[in-house]
């Protein structure tokens, strides 16, 4: 028990390695500063190219999305306008219709309207039920016969 281990002990570093020098019967040869030697300016260059080739991705990605989009909608625009002309070409009989039966309604309601006003009290009591209702006839409409050709 008398040896004891010491572990408090430093151990010295090892010593750095002694740095090449240059001869003293060599010379440096003549260097220009990194800015005009022609391997610097083509670094540049593609240094400048790395950094715009990952924003032109994402650039040229959107810009194809806003054209599809555009194209997309541009279509379906086009397909509803012609749904539409569709539509409006089926439903154009039935408002010509329409209007004919309501210049045929109208005649009729200017004739009792007249029959009203030459003391017919028949066409009385029918003028003042379509006015309570809210309904004006215009005395002034055409006559019964144009309404039905």
């Amino acid at each position: 028990m008398s040896e004891a281990t010491n572990d408090s002990t430093v151990t010295p570093a090892p010593a750095p390695a002694p740095t090449p020098t240059l001869p003293p019967t060599a010379t440096p040869s003549l260097t220009l500063p990194p800015t005009h030697t022609p391997s610097s300016t083509a670094t540049a260059t593609a240094t400048a190219t790395a950094t715009a080739t990952p924003l032109l991705i994402p650039v040229f990605v959107l810009a194809s999305a806003v054209l599809l989009w555009v194209l997309f909608q541009s279509y379906s625009l086009f397909n509803e306008r012609q749904a539409l002309l569709a539509a409006a070409a089926q439903l154009a009989p039935q408002a010509e219709t329409a209007t004919k039966v309501r210049a045929s309604i109208d005649s009729i309601a200017a004739g009792v309207k007249r029959l009203a006003d030459g003391g017919n009290a028949n066409a009385r009591v029918i003028v003042d039920e379509l006015a309570r209702r809210g309904v004006t006839i215009n005395p002034n409409s055409a006559p019964t016969g144009s309404a039905t050709k």
